[in-house]
C-alpha cells in the first residue's frame, strides 16, 4: 500500500472516531438530562456530519471503499445506540 493510501485512509478513520465521540457525548447527556449540554452535542454532531461529507466528496475514493467505511460507521453507531438506550430503560 502506498503512503498517500495510508494517509487517506488514517484521516477517515480519524473522522469517523470524533463523530462516534460526540455520539457518546450526546447519549451521557441524556443519561444526565442536561438540555443544553444535549443541544451542544446535538450541534456537534451535525457539524461533524457535514464536515465528513464534505471530505469524503474531496478523496478520492473508489464505491466500494466508501461503502466499507459506511458500513464500519453505522455497525459502530447502532452498537452504541443500543448501549446508551439500554442504560435509559434500565
Amino acid at each position: 500500500m502506498i503512503e498517500e493510501e495510508k494517509r487517506k485512509y488514517f484521516y477517515t478513520g480519524i473522522g469517523y472516531i470524533g463523530i462516534l465521540l460526540v455520539l457518546v457525548s450526546a447519549i451521557r447527556f441524556l443519561l444526565i438530562d442536561d438540555s443544553i449540554g444535549q443541544l451542544i452535542a446535538l450541534l456537534g454532531l451535525l457539524c461533524l456530519g457535514s464536515y465528513s461529507r464534505y471530505v469524503e466528496s474531496k478523496l478520492p475514493f473508489t464505491l466500494k471503499e466508501k461503502r466499507i467505511f459506511k458500513v464500519v460507521y453505522v455497525g459502530a453507531f447502532l452498537i452504541i445506540l443500543m448501549t446508551g438506550a439500554y442504560f435509559i430503560y434500565s
